[in-house]
């Protein structure tokens, strides 16, 4: 048997090894939360300096290179540099692919449709290339020169199908899948981003939003001799077919059994007559709605 002195030193040893690997697992646990700690800041350094750059742009239709060394995660309303930041993106539309590494190619326009809602960006990587085909004159034009977006007649990304009522919507094929666009400025989008379903879901909620609040100034303002009544209804009208498609983009349950091409076709219809009754009321004199 073991005499005391030896028990004691085995015991002492016991107690130094537990001590050791708890004190190790310290430092340890310690120098991780430490370079997760230094990560996070250095992230949130990256996310709040693109978000800077991109509020500094979000007034102006300009392109520019934003400079970055880290991986963007771009998600529909949100983005994560290294995985660690994420930057809510709750009002700022950006068009861009999933993920980008190093320097940002910027570019933002303004959406109108028929009034201005909001400035929109598009957002690549330096190497990105894209391909499209479309028949809507002079699209090409107005991309920057640094973008490398090519006009093709096979193998293409996305089509873009402007309607025969109105040049400025249309249909956008991506991947198989047909989408309507609002706007020449969401045509562009669909060539550029990898999420172009959420993000039209994000922009007639906005679109939806404006349209209300353009119907209630209608209800507001009376003047003789001005008819507001009319612009008010359409904008109604273009509001609830606008409520009516977002159901059955996001797949709400109990959404309207309509077809969803008759609510695209009503949207575009609306959208002529609105900008038609608001430059008749400027003709006549009147305060315009927008």
């Amino acid at each position: 048997m073991l005499d005391k002195k030896a028990q004691g030193m085995q015991f002492n040893w016991i107690f130094v090894i537990i001590a050791g690997a708890i004190i190790l697992a310290f430092f340890l646990m310690f120098t991780v939360k430490y370079t997760d700690l230094q990560n996070n800041k250095v992230s949130a350094r990256i996310a709040n300096s693109i978000e800077s750059q991109l509020d500094s742009l979000k007034t102006a239709e300009v392109s520019t290179t934003i400079e970055n060394n880290a991986e963007i995660n771009f998600q529909c309303d949100k983005f994560y540099v290294n995985n660690f930041i994420s930057k809510g993106l709750s009002e700022k539309l950006i068009f861009s692919p999933l993920i980008i590494k190093g320097n940002l190619l910027a570019w933002t326009q303004e959406w109108n449709y028929p009034f201005s809602v909001t400035n929109v960006f598009y957002l690549i990587g330096v190497n990105d290339e894209y391909k499209y085909k479309t028949n809507i004159d002079g699209f090409g034009g107005r991309i920057p020169d640094d973008f490398t977006v090519n006009f093709v007649n096979s193998g293409q990304d996305v089509t873009i199908t402007p309607s025969l009522d109105d040049p400025e919507s249309g249909i956008v094929e991506i991947n198989g899948e047909d989408y309507p666009y609002f706007g020449i400025a969401m045509a562009y989008g669909a060539i550029f981003s990898d999420d172009y379903k959420c993000l039209l879901g994000r922009s007639l909620t906005q679109l939806k939003s404006l349209a209300q609040v353009y119907s209630e100034k209608a209800k507001v303002l009376s003047v003789p001799g001005c008819d507001y009544e009319r612009i008010g209804q359409a904008l109604r009208n273009f509001e609830g077919n606008i409520d009516g498609y977002l159901c059955i983009l996001n797949e709400e349950p109990n959404c309207p059994n309509i077809d969803p091409d008759m609510m695209i076709n009503n949207i575009i219809s609306y959208k002529k007559q609105i900008e038609a009754m608001n430059r008749d009321l400027d003709g006549d004199g009147c305060v315009v709605v927008f």
